[in-house]
């Protein structure tokens, strides 16, 4: 068993990064991605519009 972590930019990046593993190497891979706090504060206002907007 391995683990590593990376860090991605994006979403977008992940099929990159995990498809090698899947196809080269037969790994079974568990993906975890994760916040920093300060993407965590960034993305907080724009959550709460959202889900504001949901309501009406």
């Amino acid at each position: 068993m391995a683990a590593f972590i990376a860090d991605v930019q994006s979403a977008d990046q992940i099929p990159v990064i995990a498809e090698p593993l899947f196809s080269g190497m037969d790994a079974l891979v568990e993906l975890h991605p994760v916040m920093s706090l300060d993407d965590l504060k960034k993305i907080i206002p724009q959550a709460i519009v959202e889900a504001n907007s949901y309501r009406y």
